[in-house]
């Protein structure tokens, strides 16, 4: 199995919705062999989100979550447990018991607390080169940036062959249509540093941080609720396949390409639809003034 983390020492970056929608992609979309384990101690999002869906089954078996959950077997959702700080047997029997569930093909997704501390899972598995690849969620926010990058000079430190990736998240559509050169700059200005920008960038999408209980929703562990997904984010399609491609180890210059531009497509189709409503809006003006 190919282990996966998204990552930042700062919080409200998007890492465990992500990490959601990835594992939920992965194994009902894609129909992939996956396993998620929630090392987020102590509140461990994930494993609650797992047991309210599971009522929600019970109680409302007609809704869309359960509608869509009956098509799949929901893929193993298990948490570290630990003790109230992450001794060396913590640690040990966490990294012996993740060693015993990566046999065969498929994924493995981890979801860590906001920490890169010696003594923390996420510190001692990087350590120990256990994980494949780490994107980190940044975004316009320049906290965000400094975490990541932060981080990133500190597993260059204990694991310098670590493959990791940088994914912009939460871009605004204001963002995208009055900082397109800012973000070109800040491309340019990691790739300086040596760090690897994936090509797509994810929109901000309310929606997206709302549970399977909110009608339109996107994020769930129990099953992949395609056409909503579509609907309000489909910038998560090309990250989800670049992540995969990138595990795989079948991501290239090509692929990099071709996704920028369906990006640069798309930002342009979007810019020319909110131009579009904007002269609408003031010729309906200008008829009501006449």
């Amino acid at each position: 199995m190919k282990i996966f983390t998204f990552f930042n020492e700062k919080g409200g970056t998007g890492k465990t919705t992500l990490t959601v929608l990835f594992a939920s992609w992965l194994a009902y979309y894609k129909k992939q062999n996956v396993r998620v384990v929630d090392c987020d101690y102590p509140s461990f999002q994930l494993d609650t989100m797992r047991h309210l869906e599971i009522e929600l089954l019970k109680n409302d078996p007609l809704s869309l979550m359960a509608r869509l959950a009956t098509l799949s077997t929901p893929y193993p959702l298990g948490k570290a447990m630990v003790k109230e700080r992450f001794a060396k047997a913590d640690l040990e029997r966490i990294a012996s018991e993740i060693r015993r569930q990566c046999s065969g093909d498929g994924y493995m997704l981890l979801d860590f607390p906001g920490r890169f501390l010696v003594g923390d899972p996420a510190y001692d598995l990087i350590q120990r080169g256990m994980i494949d690849l780490i994107a980190f969620p940044i975004d316009t926010d320049r906290q965000s940036r400094v975490a990541a990058l932060n981080t990133w000079k500190e597993i260059r430190k204990i694991n310098p062959s670590q493959k990791m990736v940088f994914v912009w998240n939460r871009e605004t559509a204001q963002e995208r249509r009055g900082t397109k050169d800012w973000y070109s700059a800040a491309d340019a200005a990691f790739r300086g540093a040596g760090i690897e920008v994936a090509a797509t960038r994810v929109r901000d999408v309310l929606i997206a941080r709302r549970d399977s209980t909110t009608f339109g929703f996107i994020r769930s562990t129990m099953c992949f609720p395609e056409a909503n997904v579509r609907r309000a984010c489909p910038s998560l399609f090309p990250l989800f396949e670049e992540m995969k491609a990138r595990l795989d180890g079948t991501f290239t210059k090509e692929m990099y390409a071709r996704l920028r531009a369906l990006k640069d497509l798309r930002d342009l189709q979007e810019n020319n639809d909110g131009s579009t409503k904007k002269g609408e809006k003031e010729n309906a003006e200008e008829e009501t003034d006449n």
